[in-house]
């Protein structure tokens, strides 16, 4: 597979995994008590059909994000390490990152403060809906549900699990959860038709030093815009 190849199909699967966790937007509910920094290890399976198709091994197969505060940083991978997509989300709504490295390629997105960010962009907030009688153990920790409705025929909603037992500030920033007042530790995400799951395997209580949460000084910066291009440019049909 060429390097331009590998560069697009990577690209394709940015949304995927485009801050599908991070902090909360202003005057959003969050989880305060608890393990205030450690990390969190989630498995993303997919359907079977997916699994059969023979590139899904570029396919990010695990996320861990780090927690620390109002900072946070998730970072996606495949099985192969065939690339790194970390996604940083620091102490204001301005200081909200994607990373990419891919080859020699090393590119930063800015995130717009008040908007949500892909995969989101088509959600809408007032489809959320909480179920109060319904308590699942993920990882050790106590999760309630709330269940997403999407409008679609296909597949009409999407179930979320969430803890308020971690102390994770701001837990679902730039992503239409705000309302939900925790971190998530199971949840799907629909991408071109396909339903994946992450689920937290592992919640390990650790400090961090501060530089984990900082754009390394090598990363040229690019734009949502530019990557929505290139997106479209790939899975145009």
């Amino acid at each position: 597979m060429s390097s331009n190849s590998l560069i697009k199909t990577i690209m394709l699967l940015l949304p995927l995994s485009f801050f599908v966790e991070g902090c909360g937007l202003i005057d959003k509910k969050a989880a305060y008590s608890g393990i205030c920094s450690g990390t969190i290890t989630y498995r993303i399976t997919y359907p079977a059909s997916v699994d059969a198709n023979p590139m899904s091994f570029l396919f990010p197969s695990e996320m861990k994000t780090a927690f620390e505060g109002t900072r946070q940083k998730s970072e996606f991978k495949n099985k192969l390490n065939l690339y790194k997509l970390e996604f940083i989300f620091g102490n204001n709504p301005d200081s909200t990152f994607a990373l990419l490295k891919l080859l020699e390629k090393r590119m930063v997105v800015p995130a717009s403060g008040d908007a949500f960010v892909l995969p989101f962009m088509a959600f809408s907030p007032d489809r959320l809906s909480f179920i109060n009688d319904s308590v699942k153990s993920i990882a050790g920790f106590d999760c309630k549900k709330a269940v997403y409705f999407t409008g679609r025929n296909d597949v009409q909603e999407l179930s979320i699990w969430y803890t308020d037992q971690l102390g994770v500030e701001e837990p679902n920033r730039n992503t239409p959860f705000s309302e939900i007042p925790g971190i998530m530790l199971e949840f799907d995400v629909l991408y071109q038709g396909m339903q994946l799951h992450l689920e937290a395997i592992s919640v390990v209580c650790e400090a961090h030093p501060r530089e984990i949460f900082d754009v390394p000084a090598n990363y040229e910066v690019s734009s949502i815009t530019e990557i929505q291009a290139l997106i479209d440019s790939v899975i145009s049909r």
